[in-house]
């Protein structure tokens, strides 16, 4: 933020959080992050976009290995906590790099919204499966690296 805002000086930030269950992929965490970076956009009038809010909350995304308050990781991020606080609408659609491309207001009659795009082709989950075990030894070894 300091680089964004294009000042030196540095944000003591402190937050009441006492409610939140931690990494259960509600996304709290993303969700504070946003919050946190929308408040400080705020007080220096607003010079980032919300377009640009949503992506550099994306592309910074980190949280703290459990047992170890002093450390952060970057872990993986879309945007969507961000984009849902600052963009209106019911239903938000993102695409590459964070990029907010359309927001929906949906009728408050529908409880829930499933949408499968018209070209899906359904895949064996057994295919699927053996394809990401493929990957499982890349995973690992970028987790160590932050041990």
């Amino acid at each position: 933020m300091q680089k964004a805002l294009g000042v030196n000086h540095g944000f003591e930030i402190s937050v009441e959080n006492s409610k939140e269950i931690r990494h259960a992929g509600l996304g709290s965490s993303s969700g504070l992050i946003s919050g946190v970076m929308a408040c400080i956009n705020e007080l220096y009038g607003n010079p980032i976009s919300a377009q640009n809010l949503v992506k550099y909350s994306a592309q910074n995304h980190g949280e703290e290995i459990d047992k170890d308050d002093e450390s952060l990781i970057p872990v993986q991020c879309i945007g969507g906590s961000a984009a849902s606080g600052l963009f209106n609408g019911s239903v938000l659609i993102l695409a590459g790099e964070s990029e907010v491309v359309t927001n929906i207001a949906i009728e408050k009659k529908y409880k829930v919204l499933i949408g499968i795009p018209k070209d899906y082709t359904p895949k064996d989950s057994e295919e699927l499966m053996r394809l990401e075990e493929l990957s499982f030894d890349k995973l690992s070894n970028w987790v160590g690296i932050w041990r």
